[in-house]
């Protein structure tokens, strides 16, 4: 993870940095947010421990269940929405947000189009313990900043708890697209020789 896998498209992910990204949040009544983050610093990917793993052969499946002990994700932000229904925002500044306690539980199951392999189902149910908010300048009054980001620390976990097949749904349909770019230079061959330590050639070291 510290050097990534440059064959498959994967980058260095100790720590992740990451140059842009968008998202959208709403919790109905809550929370809305529409926000972009830029200069992305994010760590402790490399800090889990395998709970499950379960291979199933002749479904080309597999089960997994990970668990993050916390991820550390700082950056600059631009967002505008609206907190608990009644605070409207549109700034930009520098945040702190880290998860406590990620369960990554799923499935990915694979599918064989004569030698070309390809992704044919992902499932992914995050749930976190806590998370910690730390979206700086947020308001110009800074208890409205405050209570934004005590607001986003209890709207976050139970989003998540309540709402899985929507995430999981979200998530498929982020991932797997871009996987399949990848996984579509390759074929199931290139792939076991690569694990085998034939072929083309994962790095050892940075």
């Amino acid at each position: 993870m510290p050097c990534g896998i440059p064959e498959l498209g994967v980058p260095v992910m100790v720590p992740l940095e990451l140059n842009h990204t968008e998202f959208e949040f709403e919790q109905s009544g809550l929370l809305y947010l529409d926000a972009e983050l830029d200069d992305l610093f994010i760590d402790g990917l490399n800090d889990f421990n395998i709970v499950d793993l379960n291979v199933k052969l002749l479904q080309l499946q597999l089960d997994f269940k990970f668990f993050f002990n916390g991820i550390k994700t700082a950056g600059n932000y631009h967002a505008r929405g609206s907190a608990i229904g009644l605070i409207p925002f549109n700034r930009g500044g520098k945040f702190g947000f880290n998860v406590n306690g990620l369960t990554l539980d799923g499935s990915i199951k694979l599918a064989l189009d004569g030698d070309k392999i390809s992704v044919n189902s992902f499932q992914l149910r995050p749930t976190v313990l806590s998370v910690n908010s730390n979206f700086k300048d947020m308001f110009l009054l800074p208890l409205n900043t405050f209570i934004f980001n005590r607001v986003v620390e209890a709207v976050v976990p139970a989003f998540l708890r309540d709402n899985q097949q929507q995430v999981a749904e979200y998530l498929e349909g982020l991932v797997k697209p871009p996987i399949n770019d990848v996984l579509g230079e390759y074929s199931l061959q290139d792939l076991m020789d690569m694990i085998g330590g034939e072929g083309p050639s994962l790095p050892s070291s940075c």
